[in-house]
C-alpha cells in the first residue's frame, strides 16, 4: 500500500454530499470497461449511487458522454483528480470497489482498499485471483448482466472478506525491503 495514502486523513467534508455508494478508482483507459461497469449500475436500486474517481483525460470525455448517454447522470457521478485525503473518505465510506477490467498489470486500487477494509466486487481475470485468492467477489467483465447481478447479490448478502494476509503480502514496507533487496543483488551480486 502506498506510504502516502496510509498516512493522509481522510476529507470528511465530503460525506456531506456522498453517501450508500460504490467507488471505481483508476483511469478511464478501454481495458478498464467502465463502460460496462456504467451499464450495469444502472439496474441498480437508485439509492446507491457509483462514484468514479481518476484523472481528467482523453479518456475521461468518453466516459462522462457514456453517462450522458445511458441516463445515469442521477447515479453515477465522476470526481477528477481526487486528491489522497478524497480517496482515503471514499475507501473509508465506500459500500464497495468495483472494478471491470478486461485486463491488467496488478491492481493497486484493490491493494489500497484492502488497507481500508473496503470490499471488492472485481473482474474474475488471473491478475485479480491472483492478488485477493477467494477475498472478493468476482464477475465476468464483459458481460453487463453478470456485473449488475454480482452487485445486487453483494448487497443482499454483504459478505465479508479477510485482507490481513494481503496487506502483509503487499504492504509498503515489505515492498520497498524487497525492491532494495533486487537493486543489491543487481549491484552487488548479493
Amino acid at each position: 500500500v502506498s506510504y502516502q495514502i496510509k498516512k493522509t486523513k481522510e476529507n470528511k467534508s465530503l460525506s456531506k454530499k456522498f453517501d450508500s455508494f460504490f467507488i471505481y478508482v483508476g483511469n478511464f483507459y478501454p481495458h478498464k470497461n467502465v463502460e460496462n461497469l456504467i451499464k450495469a449500475f444502472k439496474n441498480i436500486n437508485k439509492k446507491y449511487n457509483l462514484i468514479l474517481l481518476g484523472p481528467d483525460d482523453y479518456f475521461t470525455k468518453r466516459i462522462l458522454r457514456c453517462i450522458d448517454t445511458s441516463k445515469s447522470n442521477d447515479q453515477t457521478f465522476l470526481l477528477k483528480n481526487p486528491s489522497l485525503r478524497d480517496l482515503v473518505f471514499f475507501y473509508k465510506n465506500a459500500i464497495a470497489i468495483i472494478h471491470p477490467s478486461l485486463s491488467e498489470g496488478f491492481g493497486l486500487p484493490l491493494i489500497e482498499a484492502t488497507y481500508f477494509n473496503c470490499p471488492i466486487i472485481a473482474s474474475d481475470i488471473n491478475v485479480f485471483k491472483e492478488l485477493l485468492g477467494n477475498n472478493y467477489l468476482s464477475f465476468n467483465p464483459s458481460d453487463v448482466n453478470d456485473i449488475g447481478n454480482k452487485i445486487k447479490k453483494f448487497l443482499e448478502r454483504k459478505p465479508s472478506f479477510d485482507y490481513r494476509n494481503i496487506i502483509s503480502q503487499y504492504s509498503f514496507e515489505k515492498m520497498t525491503n524487497e525492491t532494495v533487496k533486487i537493486y543489491k543483488e543487481v549491484l552487488y551480486g548479493n
